[in-house]
């Protein structure tokens, strides 16, 4: 009597996590459905929509996007022109390859006040035609451009943005 008693609760148990998992799954299903059908809807194009946890995936004719929290450090096909911005944490990132290009958006933390105006000496010493604006030495935006790329970083107080865009060359 007590073993069968011990199966059958071993047995509730499995059900209960099988159970919460597929309602899990459903629920990330329908938000993936919801998304798709909204980029369907303002773009024309067929897409499909992968969301993991700390992640997710959007490929549509035009090209794919990935959003993934788990980079942490430089990606390795950024052009080598780009000087890797070492002034901070890099936590997450997104990454775009399209009929237009390649981009890549990295979220930092944690870099020193003078990081700005660092990467802004960093990409001029690399060939890159800059803009700065500060703002009361504590952040603000780069803008550089060379050839078929351009750099963009935005931030402030230790928390910014990095973006390179690889436009493809026609």
């Amino acid at each position: 009597m007590k073993t069968s008693r011990t199966v059958f609760q071993a047995l509730f148990v499995l059900v209960i996590i099988g159970l919460a998992f597929s309602c899990q799954r459903t629920a990330e299903r329908t938000g993936e459905e919801a998304i798709e059908k909204s980029i369907e809807q303002s773009t024309g194009e067929k897409a499909d929509v992968d969301l993991q946890e700390g992640s997710g995936t959007i490929t549509t004719e035009s090209g794919t996007v990935k959003y993934d929290s788990k980079i942490t450090s430089w990606p390795s096909d950024i052009p080598d022109d780009v000087p890797e911005f070492t002034a901070g944490r890099i936590e997450g990132g997104t990454l775009s390859d399209g009929k237009e290009g390649k981009s890549w958006t990295l979220m930092i933390k944690d870099y020193p006040d003078k990081a700005l105006e660092d990467y802004n000496k960093a990409l001029k010493s690399n060939g890159f035609e800059t803009h700065i604006m500060t703002i009361d030495n504590k952040g603000g935006t780069i803008t550089a451009e060379k050839g078929n790329l351009t750099v963009a970083f935005m931030g402030g107080e230790g928390r910014g943005s990095l973006s390179v865009q690889l436009k493809e060359e026609k």
